[in-house]
């Protein structure tokens, strides 16, 4: 399973793996914790599902 994560430190969406302790943002590169993240914006089953939201929702 996949989530996207939005970065609590300057909002980018991020996809990782469902399960992962901690994830680091592309853009800021702050590192910050994906289990129990408040910046949870949706699960996914497969990496596909995940990409097509990821796309959707920064069009």
């Amino acid at each position: 399973m996949y989530v996207v994560v939005s970065c609590p430190r300057c909002g980018q969406l991020k996809i990782a793996k469902a399960g992962s302790k901690t994830t680091q943002c592309p853009r800021c590169g702050s590192r910050f914790t994906v289990e129990k993240n408040l910046y949870t914006r949706r699960v996914f089953e497969s990496l596909e599902e995940a990409r097509e939201f990821l796309k959707s929702a920064t069009a």
